[in-house]
């Protein structure tokens, strides 16, 4: 089934319905590249509400809403780092992560970036490498005592 997605700037407002996909997406979606340890310790992320707070008013920060709900979210930073992108787990390979990556790429080409660059989970790095991102290294993260493993990508616009 496709959804009619629209994006939007998120606001304040927004950031209860967007941790609440954040986490179920880590646990639902991820859990097949971590273990429950390591999906626990990245989830705890949701906690820290001063970053979800500045990370909504300072970066370009969308939303994907489809049927009056969050489907989806994404930001990227003056810098060009794209900060989040997640979809919500119910609506997982229905184009809504691509739709949020090209506008975010359209906003950093705008902003006269010269690359995009992120961390990506074990599970988000397929999609980053069919988007044209190359793997830079492999990041060893300790978060809460436990062993997280992304990749930090990149990819020259």
């Amino acid at each position: 089934m496709f959804y009619n997605i629209d994006l939007r700037q998120a606001t304040v407002a927004d950031l209860p319905e967007i941790q609440i996909v954040f986490v179920e997406t880590i646990r639902q979606v991820a859990n097949s590249d971590y273990n429950p340890a390591q999906i626990e310790a990245w989830a705890a992320g949701v906690r820290n509400q001063k970053r979800w707070e500045d990370a909504i008013d300072d970066q370009y920060f969308l939303v994907a809403t489809a049927e009056d709900a969050i489907v989806g979210f994404g930001s990227l930073d003056e810098g060009g780092y794209l900060d989040f992108l997640y979809v919500h787990k119910d609506y997982q390979r229905k184009g809504i992560a691509h739709t949020l990556y090209e506008q975010l790429e359209q906003e950093a080409i705008s902003k006269n970036c010269v690359q995009i660059t992120t961390n990506a989970s074990k599970t988000a790095r397929l999609f980053f490498l069919a988007q044209g991102f190359e793997v830079v290294k492999e990041n060893s993260n300790q978060i809460r005592g436990v062993e997280v493993v992304n990749y930090r990508m990149q990819k020259v616009l």
